[in-house]
Parts: C-alpha cells; sequence; structure tokens
C-alpha cells in the first residue's frame, strides 16, 4: 500500500492495449496503479512497493506468471494475485497457479466484465469497493 492509503495494485502484462483498459479500470475504482511488461521489471517493482493486489497475464509464457506469483508472496505474504488467462486454458493452468499461491485465476472475459466483483470477493474489506454489487 502507499503512503496515502490508496490500495496499489501491480498490473504485470506485456500487452499494452489490455494493460490499458485494466489500468483505466482500476484507476476509476480508485486504485493506485504500478505497471511492468516484463518479469525482471516486477521482480525489481516487488522489491520497491508492497502492492495489495498483484494482477498478472498468464497467457504469456516467457512471461514466467509462476515464478513472478511465487516471488510475490515470499516478499509480501499478505498480497493478493490474480491471474487472467485464455478461458480454454483455465482448467489447464490453475491448479499449478494455486500451487504458485495465486489466489484467484479467471477467464480475460470475466476479468474485463466482472473486475469490480472480482475485486470485492478478493477485498471485501476495501471501504472503496466493498459496496459494490
Amino acid at each position: 500500500m502507499n503512503s496515502s492509503n490508496t490500495p496499489t495494485v501491480l498490473i504485470v502484462n506485456p500487452d499494452l492495449l489490455s494493460s490499458s483498459r485494466i489500468e483505466s479500470a482500476l484507476k476509476s475504482l480508485g486504485w493506485a496503479v504500478v505497471t511492468a511488461r516484463t518479469q525482471d521489471e516486477a521482480l525489481t517493482r516487488l522489491r520497491h512497493i508492497t502492492p495489495m493486489l498483484v494482477l498478472i497475464n498468464f497467457n504469456i509464457e516467457g512471461l514466467q506468471p509462476l515464478v513472478i506469483t511465487e516471488r510475490a508472496k515470499s516478499l509480501h505474504p499478505q498480497v493478493k494475485v490474480l491471474g487472467f488467462i485464455s478461458h480454454t486454458r483455465l482448467s489447464e493452468v490453475r491448479p499449478k497457479a494455486q500451487i504458485a499461491g495465486c489466489d484467484k485465476l479467471v477467464a480475460n472475459s470475466a476479468l474485463q466484465e466482472r473486475l469490480p466483483q472480482i475485486l470485492a470477493g478478493l477485498f471485501p474489506k476495501l471501504p472503496a469497493i466493498k459496496n459494490i454489487k
């Protein structure tokens, strides 16, 4: 969390188009957003900030989302990790993601359509989003 008590999210996503849409949605919900496009960038950011949420694109194999998830949980045990992936790979990747420490893995479409509800489920006591239906 940053010094102003605004919840902070680290978005790890090399896809600029989807990242900008997610970033806009999160900012409209009152989140401070930090971005990383690569695994190295994400790990560096995690050493310098303490986010409440790490949002990872699990679609990009070269990104190594499981490594990022494990490192985020190792550095910040209280952090929530939310991954998103193609619905066709969801059931295949979910067990590995859970073992790595991912709190929730959702389909790309669910993230786009239900982000406020997903966040409310992960953070039921967060005032900025707790009343979203």
